[in-house]
């Protein structure tokens, strides 16, 4: 379904559709989708597999369905895990480099340096 949304996204069609603004990027950990879809998705996406999930094939599949998805490999099960810090900082990495997010980056680090000069 995820999958469908953000190709649906992609292509404009849920612009007019949508009460809320469309997801910048995906973070999945989970690998249930249509293996039936047949287009890659470029919506910036990190992708969490678990060594020991039962979805560990499927979540490969599903982020070979993404253009240039980061892919962060754990040692748990089917779950949200607890990450490390090199995992964190690739993820920020990769997340920073998004465009929206970096204007929005870039916007508050502006608002806050405005706020840091000192008045006369």
């Amino acid at each position: 379904m995820a999958q469908q949304v953000l190709k649906a996204n992609e292509n404009g069609d849920l612009k007019d559709k949508l009460k809320v603004e469309a997801p910048w990027f995906g973070i999945f950990c989970s690998a249930v989708f249509d293996k039936n879809l047949d287009f890659t998705l470029t919506t910036p996406s990190v992708h969490l597999i678990g060594k020991k999930d039962f979805t560990i094939d499927e979540g490969y599949i599903l982020s070979s369905m993404f253009y240039n998805p980061i892919v962060i490999k754990h040692a748990e099960t089917h779950k949200f895990p607890k990450l490390n810090q090199y995992d964190i900082d690739a993820i920020n990495k990769y997340l920073s480099n998004v465009p929206e997010i970096k204007r929005e980056i870039q916007k508050m680090m502006a608002l806050r340096k405005k706020q840091m000069r000192p008045k006369l």
